[in-house]
């Protein structure tokens, strides 16, 4: 998936450079999209959703559609166990506040996301102002992630999900608010600050999609994205 964010960052240069006007490069960059609503006939609904809305008979056809797949069996018996589960999405809501623990990480996991796409958005939009073109600026900036997405699994690994967190927003916050310091007579400068400062943001935004799902326990995971 970042792959092809990266590879679609890249793209929206040339297709910029070479439809000026604005309206027709919205409808290049958006016709694409149409092609996968064709999903809803092809790709499977998910069995766990489709056991927790009460819909076992489908969900076993899933199953043993992915099993006919994978050239595997899955015993009748395992099948008959499948039951709907008697959960409450509300409850799960809840359990995000009524938790002391699980409401400080909540809050702070909620912060992190707002400063990453605070700063990383706010870079990418602002793409156009750093004084350099802007279509060589934006090849850039969707170049560096590839180098940002790689470097934050090695740091996870290395330093662990906080340090490489904390590093991470550390830096890109920096890199951003040294921008305001630097003379707009300078733009070579302002972009370098600036694509250090998508880079960070890069990675941090990697690692929080890790840690987000690590801090929540499965089951309250789970339930919100699929509720």
């Amino acid at each position: 998936m970042s792959g092809l964010l990266v590879g679609a960052m890249m793209l929206l240069a040339g297709l910029a450079y070479g439809l000026r006007d604005w309206r027709h490069l919205q409808i290049a960059g958006s016709a694409p999209v149409f092609i996968f609503f064709f999903y809803i006939w092809v790709l499977p609904e998910s069995a766990r959703w489709l056991v927790m809305k009460g819909k076992i008979e489908e969900a076993k056809k899933v199953l043993q559609k992915a099993a006919a797949v994978n050239k595997q069996t899955i015993p009748p018996r395992l099948l008959e166990e499948l039951k709907p589960e008697q959960t409450s999405n509300s409850s799960m809501v809840l359990d995000l506040v009524r938790n002391s623990q699980l409401a400080k990480v909540t809050l702070v996991i909620s912060l992190i996301w707002f400063v990453n796409s605070l700063a990383y958005y706010g870079l990418s939009l602002n793409v156009g102002s750093f004084g350099l073109d802007i279509y060589l600026t934006q090849v850039i900036f969707g170049a560096v992630e590839i180098p940002a997405r790689i470097l934050s699994v090695f740091l996870m690994q290395r330093l662990g999900r906080k340090k490489c967190q904390s590093i991470c927003l550390l830096l890109g916050g920096t890199f951003s608010l040294l921008i305001i310091a630097v003379p707009k007579d300078l733009p070579v400068v302002i972009t370098m600050l600036a694509v250090l400062g998508k880079f960070t943001m890069a990675g941090s935004f990697s690692t929080s999609y890790v840690y987000s799902a690590e801090l929540f326990p499965t089951i309250i995971r789970y339930q919100e994205r699929m509720s």
